[in-house]
């Protein structure tokens, strides 16, 4: 296989914020609550995704990055 492309989708900022959704979801009881958190935050911290436009042109942006891709051609 010929690989055509690689690299990262979503970046170290964007990995950041699904973790920290996550664990303020995990610390709370109801269902309801955590459904409210998770717009709250998404919606409130969303803006900092933009970031990762910056960073993902580095070259340690990979090292906490959550999506990478790769694609390859049958020779």
């Amino acid at each position: 296989m010929q690989v055509v492309a690689e690299g990262w989708r979503t970046g170290p900022t964007a990995t950041l914020l699904v973790m920290s959704i996550e664990y303020a979801k995990g610390l709370l009881p109801g269902r309801w609550w955590r459904m409210g958190t998770y717009f709250v935050l998404g919606w409130v911290l969303s803006p900092l995704r933009y970031l990762d436009l910056w960073l993902l042109r580095t070259e340690r942006a990979g090292r906490i990055g959550n999506h990478c891709y790769l694609w390859l051609r049958k020779r």
